[in-house]
């Protein structure tokens, strides 16, 4: 036992502040171009080691031309789908509505119902708020 080597450290692995999946797995969520953004000012080095033009042509370089092309359909889709669905959420979120009401509960007593916060990604429920008067 006269080896005394350190003990291993493991790896340490970046996670995405957007999906927060590793960034080589980012691509199969919905926000693929927020993440790049945030890997580029995060880690550039990584970034470039992903999404570099070379690394692209080196892992597309064993498709045929017809995967290729489908690949790059499939992305322009991924791409249209997601700008889509963040204009639907700045939509909802610009047309959401909050209301607030006060209900009589007993003779003296009253709750206060607030109503909409959904939009803004609250859930009541979940965040245990409420008060009386």
């Amino acid at each position: 036992m006269a080896d005394s080597a350190p003990p291993d450290r493991g790896r340490q692995v970046v996670y995405c502040g957007i999906c927060s999946l590793p960034p080589e797995y980012c691509e199969t969520g919905g926000t693929v171009k927020k993440c790049q953004e945030w890997l580029q000012v995060h880690d550039p080095s990584l970034y470039d080691r992903i999404w570099s033009a070379e690394a692209l042509a080196t892992a597309t370089a064993d498709l045929s031309v017809e995967a290729r092309e489908k690949a790059e359909k499939d992305a322009i889709k991924k791409a249209a789908k997601a700008e889509a669905q963040e204009k639907r959420a700045a939509e909802k979120l610009a047309s959401s509505v909050v209301t607030i009401t006060r209900m009589e509960r007993n003779k003296r007593k009253f709750v206060t119902a607030v109503t909409g916060l959904e939009a803004f990604g609250l859930e009541l429920k979940k965040v245990g708020f409420s008060f009386e008067e």
